[in-house]
């Protein structure tokens, strides 16, 4: 629910006053729906969470309670990934290993969002810094919207992403993936690669329905292929400029709904 005046932030400050508990290390991870009743992270593009999530939360009922204080900040739209960021460590993708937010996702949002914070006395938290997240080339939450557009309510997420994250070159629109969650990152081609192993794995266990592979010698299903498929007319231009990039071969992941 919208807050008005200078209580639109109040509700931060019990958050910002509790420093993480530090006790979810020790418990395994495990997969779970993101609940209904956590308005933060409505039709954030994934409907799977890590618990414990990368705050160190590691129930649901903690989760819920310190992710609401943060709903009056999504309502001032102070930045369109505000809600992607904040979702991303509340309520992370659930992977074999966690996915942070990277850098820059958490620059640009800080950028938009802190002064107004500031305007009603609450400083950027030390648990969001962004020296903590990785560098764009590693594995990573990219960012979604390259402008500091308004924040689209839950449900309509408007405007499109690109990837220019990805490729280091012109924005290609990806206006039939962007109930998707991009993450993107470049690597060498060694196999020595911890992380483009870990990519490989996750693009071949992440369940695709329908299941479509990206890579060479892989099975593919009968029928038409999906919007953002490499086989599909409409964006098999995006994937022969991905190919074509002198950064590639890379990796490009996106998890449907």
């Amino acid at each position: 629910m919208p807050c008005q005046g200078g209580t639109v932030l109040l509700a931060l400050a019990a958050l910002l006053a509790q420093p993480p508990s530090g006790h979810a290390y020790g418990k395994p991870p495990q997969c779970v729906d993101i609940p209904p009743d956590l308005p933060l992270c409505h039709d954030v593009g994934y409907n799977r969470m890590r618990l414990p999530n990368l705050l160190e939360h590691d129930s649901l009922a903690e989760v819920k309670q310190q992710a609401g204080t943060w709903v009056p900040l999504l309502t001032k739209r102070c930045h369109s990934d505000t809600q992607l960021f904040l979702c991303s460590l509340f309520a992370p993708v659930c992977l074999d290993q966690p996915v942070y937010p990277c850098h820059s996702l958490c620059q640009v949002v800080r950028a938009s969002c802190a002064p107004l914070m500031e305007a009603f006395g609450f400083p950027w938290p030390n648990m969001l810094r962004c020296a903590r997240f990785p560098p764009d080339h590693q594995l990573c939450i990219a960012m979604q919207f390259r402008s500091s557009q308004a924040t689209p309510p839950p449900g309509n997420r408007g405007g499109q992403a690109t990837l220019s994250q990805v490729t280091g070159r012109t924005d290609y629109p990806l206006a039939d993936l962007r109930r998707g969650l991009l993450l993107g990152a470049v690597y060498r081609w060694e196999r020595s690669n911890r992380e483009m192993r870990f990519a490989l794995k996750f693009t071949f266990s992440y369940p695709c329905p329908p299941r479509y592979a990206l890579l060479p010698g892989a099975e593919q299903p009968s029928g038409p292929p999906p919007a953002g498929h490499p086989h599909n007319p409409s964006t098999r231009h995006l994937w022969d400029s991905l190919r074509s990039s002198p950064h590639l071969p890379g990796t490009l992941l996106t998890l449907p709904h």
